[in-house]
């Protein structure tokens, strides 16, 4: 990137260098002077008080999303190539908590609906807790007569005939896992809440990390 200096002040840029935009700067002060097209040296003099430089990319600081912002880019017009730098701020806390706790949800979202195993007539089956599956479940476990089996299918070609005692096993694993996943969601909101400054809301941990 470059920069136009008039009388060490950016007027123009930083920006890729492209004529047009340099060239109308000039123009617009009544300037004369041969542009090029192309343009790859570290700096190109117009006059006394206006030239070209190029701008080094800035760096990005180390810094936590949540808790923090960066403030700039911020350019150092003194040393050429242009030196390009972003200073680090804290967040308001409040808003930093209301992230956290949209990221909670969107965790608890997905425990709830990752699934759950459960052992009906012996055999071990993973039951899909996704709220379309749980509306099948529960309207099966409503509407199936007692001493009535129903055909089911599961992962692995897995075929059971399901009586209403065993949909009712389902059904009761499947609430317990729900239910886990919003308990786990209550704890979370409550930890954020307590936090009392950055460094404790940093600590809250909301996804686990890889093995």
């Amino acid at each position: 990137m470059y920069a136009l200096l008039d009388k060490s002040q950016i007027k123009v840029g930083p920006r890729n260098y492209t004529y047009s935009f340099f060239k109308e700067y000039l123009d617009n002060n009544n300037i004369i002077f041969d542009l090029p097209f192309d343009f790859a040296d570290t700096s190109l003099i117009i006059n006394d008080d206006i030239k070209i430089v190029r701008v080094q990319d800035p760096i990005m600081p180390v810094h936590n999303s949540l808790t923090e912002q960066l403030a700039g880019p911020y350019y150092d017009i003194s040393v050429e190539p242009i030196t390009g730098y972003y200073t680090v701020a804290d967040r308001d806390l409040t808003a930093a908590k209301n992230d956290l706790k949209a990221k909670a949800a969107d965790e608890r979202y997905r425990k709830e609906c990752s699934g759950v195993k459960v052992t009906i007539q012996g055999t071990e089956v993973l039951i899909d807790t996704n709220r379309d599956a749980r509306h099948i479940w529960f309207q099966s476990l409503m509407l199936l007569p007692a001493g009535v089996s129903q055909k089911f299918k599961f992962d692995r070609e897995i075929w059971l005939n399901l009586t209403k005692e065993d949909i009712s096993t389902v059904v009761s694993a499947m609430v317990a896992h729900v239910q886990g996943a919003f308990d786990w969601e209550s704890a979370k909101i409550v930890e954020i809440d307590g936090a009392v400054d950055k460094v404790a809301l940093e600590a809250v941990v909301i996804v686990e990390p890889a093995a």
